[in-house]
């Protein structure tokens, strides 16, 4: 279980990590990140230009003026092909798209009956009074 100081000291430590990769790393791709509080270690996945070790160094020493000084930052360089980053972004765009119109496109035989759904939850859940459904079209 988290407390409370400790679940908001995590949430400044993320908000401090993004504004410090939005700033310091802007030519890179960060993949994955990670804050590891028990160790205070910074672990960042990145594709983009090679970071030499003068680079890690100074973005080291840059760490405190983010809040973030008293953490180690590690940073793992994966190849540096752009390209397959870029085909994989495409590929979740064009499953969107396929996802958006096969939603259109379904009738309303189709969708399933939302009075059956709440009396068969409503039998289940004795405490359910409403249900609300629905699609949020994000377009």
């Amino acid at each position: 279980m988290i407390s409370a100081i400790g679940f908001i000291k995590n949430t400044i430590d993320e908000t401090n990590l993004n504004s410090f990769i939005d700033e310091e790393l802007k030519n890179q791709y960060v993949i994955s990140k990670d804050i590891d509080e028990k160790d205070d270690i910074i672990i960042l996945v990145t594709l983009g230009e090679t970071i030499t070790k003068p680079q890690l160094q100074l973005l080291n020493k840059k760490l405190s003026d983010y809040n973030l000084g008293h953490k180690k930052l590690v940073i793992k360089q994966e190849e540096n092909n752009i390209s397959v980053l870029e085909q994989y972004m495409d590929s979740i765009k064009s499953n969107q798209s396929n996802i958006r119109s096969n939603y259109k496109s379904t009738t309303s035989e189709d969708i399933f009956n939302a009075k059956d759904i709440f009396e068969e939850l409503k039998s289940i859940y004795h405490e359910i009074s409403k249900i609300y459904m629905g699609y949020l079209d994000e377009s």
